[in-house]
């Protein structure tokens, strides 16, 4: 577990660095690290050996990479959140979407060959037995359970209150800062995919890393 505890240290150094960027407010790091440790969802499951943490690392790291423009580092950061759990396919495609343009230029295509060489591996075992873990999490994902039951879980999670003052901000942070666009694009998305994909309630745990570097550039 000494692992997961270093690896929830740098979800927080990272997210904390990551708002940096805006150049607004002193203040901006220290908010987004307080949002982040009052989070039952990092605060008591970042103790525990799950996949949640490593992934939560990796997108963490892709935030940081992208708000610094560091395209190699996003690769690496994509590929290793697809390595740690399969809902880490999501964040360079999200992101994608929040800057489409990106998809014209060069450095784009070398992050996903990056993303694609860290993930082979595991798409290579899978090739050679039969998908068997690509089809677990797709019969997982279509007997999940209710919506309801899901959304509660997700303000437990988090808490009630920060629960609702993420859904506020999730209404305005589309239209706001460059890096705010992308964490929303980063957040909200996930919790729908993993709300109708029928998924567990901590298959949404990496939105609210991109919803607490976005509700800091507020």
């Amino acid at each position: 577990r000494l692992l997961t505890t270093l690896l929830g240290g740098a979800i927080a150094l990272l997210c904390a660095t990551a708002v940096r960027t805006e150049d607004r407010d002193k203040d901006q790091p220290l908010r987004t690290a307080v949002v982040l440790c009052f989070l039952p969802l990092f605060a008591l499951g970042g103790l525990l050996a799950t996949p949640d943490v490593p992934l939560c690392a990796a997108w963490a790291l892709g935030i940081w990479a992208i708000a610094r423009e560091r395209t190699m580092l996003l690769g690496l950061a994509a590929g290793l959140a697809m390595l740690s759990k399969y809902t880490g396919v999501l964040l360079l495609p999200l992101i994608l979407l929040a800057e489409p343009h990106r998809l014209k230029e060069k450095r784009t295509w070398v992050t996903i060959g990056i993303a694609a060489c860290v993930y082979f591996p595991n798409a290579l075992w899978n090739l050679q037995h039969d998908g068997v873990s690509w089809r677990f999490q797709l019969d997982h994902a279509s007997s999940g359970g209710s919506s309801l039951d899901f959304l509660g879980a997700q303000a437990l999670l988090v808490s009630p209150f920060l629960f609702l003052l993420f859904m506020a901000w999730w209404s305005v942070g589309w239209r706001g800062s460059r890096l705010e666009r992308i964490c929303w694009w980063t957040s909200l998305p996930v919790l729908l995919i993993a709300l109708v994909s029928g998924g567990e309630a901590n298959w949404a745990a990496p939105a609210y890393v991109s919803t607490a570097v976005g509700l800091s550039c507020r």
